[in-house]
């Protein structure tokens, strides 16, 4: 027990204070392509360029927190007899055969098995139809463009600032990445041989390892009320959001300087304990979108 504990201690050199920046290029997660590793005070930041240019990885230097450990959505073997799994009190339980029974914790629990159409993170690009909605998103994904599986080229390396770009199919979109003392920004650049209505978005995937209001945890869209990380909304003409917990020491700003509409979508599906078939709350992914017109034009 105390070698895995020490096995799954930070190491203390990737949390100790940090006054400078650093930018570095390896393969971070083994999978024979290069990530860009941006290091500072604030926060640690791995960039997939082979993964539509987004973030594996965005941790929190203080609060010792992986804040994107969001597991994607999957199909597993036992979601096969979730359909039949039907409520039963304990009192019913000696009426059944437990041969015959599927318990679930819960009805309409088969509503709840999505498949992810793409990978989880941060900073995750995505081109969508101009009218779509986010039960669509999440539920049913198709893109105008498949940014979030486009391999995206390094056209520039800085000290703390990286550019990535994808040319495909009449679309040019450039994303700068660039680090400071407090945080990280992103500025999309982004034309279209052709005009075209779309719907451009940029998600987060965070966890604060609870869908609940407990322990200080809140989700604040720019003014307003303290809302559960898993509480599901859509809001729109959105400046900023706070997600925070008190107990973990997590206070982190988002913020746009072009308003926009924000999607907040509980990531849940289904998971088997000796309650039988229960919900399995894995994150929240926080979703900017804005309709906008594509042109030659920046």
């Amino acid at each position: 027990l105390s070698r895995i504990h020490h096995m799954r201690r930070w190491d203390e050199t990737l949390v100790a204070p940090r006054k400078e920046l650093v930018l570095a290029r390896s393969d971070h997660d083994g999978d024979l392509a290069d990530e860009v590793i941006l290091e500072g005070p604030a926060m640690n930041l791995y960039l997939s360029p082979k993964r539509g240019g987004s973030a594996i990885e965005l941790d929190l230097r203080q609060a010792k927190h992986h804040l994107t450990g969001v597991l994607a959505r999957r199909r597993e073997a036992y979601h096969v007899d979730v359909a039949r799994a039907r409520v039963v009190s304990d009192e019913e339980l000696g009426n059944i055969s437990a041969h015959d029974l599927v318990r679930a914790t819960e009805e309409g629990l088969a509503d709840k098995l999505v498949v992810d159409g793409h990978p989880r993170g941060a900073f995750v690009d995505h081109l969508l139809a101009a009218d779509v909605t986010p039960q669509a998103f999440d539920r049913d994904y198709a893109s105008v463009v498949d940014l979030p599986h486009q391999a995206y080229a390094i056209t520039g390396l800085g000290d703390a600032h990286v550019e990535l770009c994808c040319s495909v199919d009449g679309l040019r979109l450039v994303k700068r990445i660039a680090m400071d003392a407090k945080g990280v920004e992103a500025r999309y650049e982004i034309t279209s041989a052709t005009p075209r209505q779309v719907t451009f978005a940029c998600e987060l995937d965070f966890t604060l390892l609870s869908p609940d209001a407990v322990g200080g945890r809140r989700v604040v869209v720019d003014d307003g009320p303290a809302l559960a990380p898993g509480e599901a909304g859509e809001d729109s003409n959105v400046r900023a959001v706070q997600v925070a917990c008190d107990d973990m020491g997590v206070d982190v700003v988002l913020e746009s300087d072009r308003a926009a509409e924000l999607w907040r979508i509980p990531i849940e599906t289904v998971s088997q304990s000796e309650r039988g078939f229960e919900r399995a709350y894995q994150g929240t992914a926080l979703v900017l979108a804005w309709r906008v017109e594509l042109t030659k034009a920046p």
